[in-house]
């Protein structure tokens, strides 16, 4: 197929509607018969290595924490008579170990509605540079 000013485009399209479970990988579009972008492979090797190893503090943390207390929605249960469970963030900690693991302490760990973890991962990933690595994050009580 001839190249065109759109074909990067069209690939990125196909592969985010393939396999959106790695939208968070970088894609880098190399030619070895041209030589085009090679040199840049190298340094996203690096770049997504170090993303890897990254460390938050709690501290640096403590803006999500405090965003997620305040969107949390939980629906009413018949389980507990129409009342909604008092879900509450307690911390929210980075464990060692690759890739990024990070533990949310919560009063209620099965109440959190699924959507919130997405939401979690998408504040660490616009807040810190996290482009290439998956992200854990896990509820603990």
């Amino acid at each position: 197929e001839e190249k065109t000013p759109q074909t990067i485009e069209r690939f990125r399209d196909y592969f985010d509607r393939a396999l959106p479970f790695l939208r968070y990988a970088p894609m880098i579009f190399i030619s070895a018969l041209e030589g085009t972008r090679v040199h840049t492979l190298l340094d996203m090797v690096i770049h997504v290595a170090e993303n890897q190893h990254r460390s938050l503090s709690e501290e640096q943390l403590a803006p999500i924490l405090e965003k997620l207390n305040t969107i949390i929605r939980p629906r009413a249960t018949n389980v507990r008579k129409n009342k909604k469970p008092k879900i509450i963030f307690h911390a929210f900690v980075q464990e060692e170990g690759i890739p990024p693991t990070f533990l949310l302490r919560v009063n209620l760990p099965k109440d959190v509605p699924p959507a919130l973890l997405p939401i979690c991962e998408r504040e660490l990933r616009e807040q810190f540079d996290f482009d290439g690595t998956l992200i854990k994050i896990m509820l603990q009580k």
